[in-house]
């Protein structure tokens, strides 16, 4: 699994791992560094696998995941400085996460992910791997500077 390599710590590396089923492959990982409600600094992970998305909240060892359906879709949004994630079905908000501008270019090359893999279960085609994807897709949309107005 060498996305795992990409999360920061082995202690967050570990904890991912187990909560892994045999089948399953980690696609992409995000790290979130503040709480959504109050926006303290705290280090959260989102991870994307081949069938579910989980997600590790900042100041938790509880593990939340949803199972990839085609209802499902990630919507960000970035304001003064703080960035947004939100996961969406079709009828509610089913989870937010809040994170620094610094990781705003991860965070769009994980949406690109999350999208690749829904499409993937609506046609039911071979999904591209994020791994194979070219870089300079993601570098051009990591140019457009974050919207910072307050």
């Amino acid at each position: 699994m060498p996305l795992l390599d990409s999360v920061q710590t082995l202690e967050a590396q570990e904890a991912l791992r187990a909560q892994l089923d045999p089948d399953e492959n980690v696609l992409a990982t995000l790290t979130v560094d503040l709480e959504p409600g109050s926006l303290r600094f705290a280090e959260g992970l989102l991870a994307l696998t081949n069938r579910r998305l989980l997600s590790l909240s900042p100041n938790s060892d509880a593990w939340q995941a949803w199972t990839l359906t085609t209802e499902l879709s990630l919507r960000s949004s970035d304001h003064g400085g703080v960035a947004t994630l939100e996961l969406l079905d079709t009828h509610s908000r089913l989870a937010t996460w809040r994170f620094t501008l610094g990781a705003h270019a991860a965070s769009l090359k994980f949406a690109k992910s999350f999208e690749q893999r829904i499409d993937h279960l609506r046609h039911g085609e071979p999904a591209e791997s994020p791994e194979t994807e070219d870089e300079s897709t993601f570098a051009a949309e990591a140019e457009a500077p974050p919207s910072t107005w307050v």
